[in-house]
């Protein structure tokens, strides 16, 4: 009897199906969090630290709070992935 090996996956799909987002573009840190996995505390260090450009990943909002774009953080992920 042999025994099959299955096939190693790239690390981006040929053909990736978009992410359907079930949240606004823009969101709290605590529903960031929730999204993300990362800590509410960790994201506030990557934004302090300029590791996440204004704008992109996050924002302050028009009522002073910071905000986050979910859809860019993936994309930062992927943008970091080794390959």
């Amino acid at each position: 009897m042999t025994t099959r090996t299955p096939a190693r996956r790239s690390a981006k799909a040929s053909n990736p199906t978009p992410y359907a987002y079930p949240c606004a573009r823009w969101v709290r840190p605590k529903k960031f969090a929730e999204l993300t996995g990362m800590t509410e505390k960790a994201a506030e260090g990557r934004r302090l630290k300029g590791d996440w450009p204004e704008g992109v990943i996050w924002v302050t909002a028009p009522d002073g709070q910071i905000r986050y774009n979910v859809q860019e953080y993936d994309a930062w992920v992927e943008s970091s992935l080794m390959i």
